[in-house]
């Protein structure tokens, strides 16, 4: 009698264990499987110029001279960084100007620009 019992609660707990297994794999299919952002091809804007840059050894030579320049001078790593995000804001025109407006706005209130 006591094997009989003990089975019949072995029994039960693998048939809910099986029943949560098939429940989680079938929401796995029902739900979908979420884009993956991986995927999407969006370059960085230094991409474009690095690429550029590799295929021409001398104009990887004369970048490598303006970055020597750039930090030899001390606003020039400044006027680099301003010089790629104007390029990635060409590129990705995306972002919101109600949010560059009021960084400009916070820029002008703490007396940075």
């Amino acid at each position: 009698m006591q094997l009989l019992s003990t089975l019949k609660q072995a029994i039960r707990k693998s048939v809910v264990i099986l029943s949560l297994a098939i429940l989680i794999v079938t929401s796995g299919f029902v739900m979908g499987g979420q884009p993956s952002f991986a995927e999407e091809a969006s370059p960085l804007a230094t991409e474009k110029s690095f690429s550029e840059v590799i295929k021409n050894p001398t104009s990887r030579n004369a970048a490598y001279e303006e970055a020597v320049k750039a930090t030899k001078d001390p606003n020039g790593l400044e006027k680099e960084y301003k010089k790629e995000m104007k390029v990635y804001k060409e590129e990705h025109p995306s972002e919101n100007p109600v949010v560059e407006g009021v960084k400009e706005a916070v820029e002008k209130v703490t007396g940075k620009e």
